[in-house]
């Protein structure tokens, strides 16, 4: 999960874009949105990835979701969701609400949108269900992608169905 400063803010779009790298083609990725003092305060959608190794941008469209006026500050992102971890990475980057690339958070916080090119940024993950994340040179910077850094996270071999990370933002 990603730590906000503070609630997501969808005056201007009910959708959150994420760019996408996944080794294969149809991978169930949840996003999920949670209340910062109560996990059970949440709304999440589900997207499938389209394309196998290439970046590709995948809408994750919370309109019909929930309570979208609630305070969510946290956002948890959940790849190949269901299936035990097969020790692949599974990339992401771009997080934004109108899917353009750019304009991270600027200075050295971790800050929404989060683009990873932040050279001053100390982007500190934290793994749960046997996953890990770095963020690491991007080892394909073509098509919609083309940023020099990424983040990735490894689903490591057996890890739980629900494996993922966290990075707190400032």
């Amino acid at each position: 999960f990603l730590s906000l400063e503070g609630p997501v803010d969808f005056s201007s779009s009910s959708s959150i874009f994420v760019n996408v790298w996944s080794p294969r083609a149809g991978i169930l990725v949840i996003l999920k949105l949670e209340d910062a003092e109560d996990a059970d305060i949440n709304v999440e959608v589900s997207a499938n990835t389209t394309e196998a190794n290439a970046w590709h941008l995948v809408e994750f469209n919370f309109s019909s979701a929930g309570d979208l006026s609630l305070p969510y500050e946290k956002i948890v992102i959940f790849f190949d969701f269901g299936t035990n971890g097969m020790d692949e990475n599974f990339y992401f980057d771009d997080i934004t609400f109108d899917g353009e690339s750019g304009g991270g958070g600027g200075g050295s916080d971790v800050a929404f949108p989060l683009d990873f090119q932040n050279a001053d940024a100390t982007y500190t993950f934290d793994g749960f269900g046997g996953a890990g994340a770095e963020v690491i040179d991007n080892p394909d910077a073509s098509g919609i992608n083309s940023s020099s850094r990424v983040a990735s996270l490894t689903k490591n071999e057996g890890s739980e169905v629900w494996a993922g990370v966290f990075i707190d933002m400032a």
